[in-house]
């Protein structure tokens, strides 16, 4: 320090550490020359890191949900920390996800922030996809880990969903038969099948007389017991139980 009072520092490397900060007096006749040491010292803490978490969630099978990426920042910062990010194909692509990017921004003292990746909803069977969230540019920051994995597990049915095509029938007595109709949705690459019957329950009706009217369809009086088994070609997505 000179007569002016004004101390100076100077150094090549501020490394992340605590520094002895030492001020010396010296070039005034009016006074003895003279070396302070700064108590406790200058600490100098290191550039935070940045991690990004992995994500894995089901599709769903109709419009859109949000996989949420954890970004975080190993220590709360005095300056503001930026960085870049952006997605990327894995075996997932445009039609499984919507691809994004930007800038993640952490005020002073915020460690965590969220990356949003929406997801397109669908009812095709299909291996599980992935996809990335990459980091990069960071700024008052280092990043430790630059790639969020992203993963779309398959929650779908291989070879489709079935399904009559309505919940209740009705037929009357002189009709002499009705034709249900069993619907695949989904998964229609291959072939399929699906087994199909009616209850028999005539030895629950065996002393009851068949002109008895309680309500309940006997297989004894009433239809003809039928079992079977629908089969399905690869791309068909309608069958009929025999009549």
């Amino acid at each position: 320090m000179n007569g002016s009072g004004v101390a100076t520092f100077s150094t090549s490397v501020l490394t992340a550490t605590t520094h002895a900060i030492v001020a010396d007096y010296y070039g005034d006749s009016n006074f003895v020359a003279s070396s302070g040491t700064l108590a406790g010292g200058q600490i100098v803490r290191g550039q935070p890191s940045i991690s990004i978490s992995d994500v894995s969630i089901a599709e769903g099978d109709s419009g859109t949900k949000l996989a949420n990426f954890t970004v975080m920042l190993s220590a709360a910062s005095d300056l503001t920390v930026t960085v870049n990010f952006a997605t990327a194909n894995g075996t997932a692509n445009s039609s499984d996800y919507q691809s994004t990017s930007g800038t993640v921004t952490f005020s002073p003292t915020e460690t965590t922030q969220t990356v949003s990746v929406t997801l397109n909803g669908d009812t095709a069977f299909e291996a599980d996809d992935t996809y990335f969230v990459n980091l990069s540019s960071a700024a008052n920051a280092t990043i430790a880990d630059n790639q969020g994995l992203g993963t779309i597990l398959n929650d779908d049915a291989q070879g489709g969903i079935f399904s009559f095509s309505q919940s209740s029938y009705s037929v009357g007595e002189s009709d002499g038969s009705i034709t249900i109709t069993v619907n695949r949705s989904g998964d229609l690459t291959g072939s399929a099948s699906v087994g199909y019957a009616t209850p028999d329950n005539s030895a629950s009706f065996a002393v009851v007389p068949c002109l008895t009217v309680d309500g309940t369809a006997s297989s004894r009086c009433d239809f003809t017991a039928a079992s079977g088994r629908l089969a399905f070609a690869p791309a068909k997505a309608r069958r009929r139980l025999p009549s």
